[in-house]
């Protein structure tokens, strides 16, 4: 009996001596090699297109997310750096706010409130792709997918 119990207790210790802390990793979707996603985020990224779907909603700020599709010209970006701090320059308007990488490939983004949270859809050395697919409170949909590439 006592020697099956300390088997038992040496296999747990086993298992749970095998799991490590690793670095958020996401699959890239165009040919499936593991990148650390706060690594390859820390660069400056063109925007080559910004799209929003809005059904009737809101942020809790009140704003509207103004529906349609952007394509970026040569002096938008998305720059990430190695402290959390995200600058932008999208259709004209400068931008700056922070960023944290999440489990999963998500990033909150916080602009309007914290859980405005993409999901990193692909990314790789030259291509970001982020989606946003939120409902408000009263039901409206809000949803958007923003291309950077380098």
């Amino acid at each position: 009996m006592k020697t099956g119990f300390l088997y038992g207790i040496l296999l747990l210790l086993f298992f749970y001596s095998c799991k490590k802390d690793t670095p958020d990793t996401t699959t890239n979707n165009n040919n499936n090699n593991v990148v650390d996603t706060a690594t390859t985020l820390i660069s400056k990224w063109k925007i080559i297109k910004d799209s929003v779907f809005n059904d009737k909603f809101n942020f809790p700020n009140g704003s509207y997310p103004i529906p349609g599709v952007y394509f970026g010209k040569t002096e938008d970006y998305y720059l990430f750096n190695a402290f959390g701090i995200l600058s932008l320059h999208e259709n004209g308007i400068d931008f700056s706010t922070t960023y944290k990488v999440l489990p999963k490939a998500q990033v909150m983004f916080d602009v309007t409130d914290p859980t405005y949270i993409a999901t990193i859809i692909n990314i790789n050395a030259i291509t970001l792709t982020f989606q946003w697919d939120l409902t408000s409170a009263s039901g409206g949909r809000y949803l958007r997918r923003l291309y950077l590439g380098k």
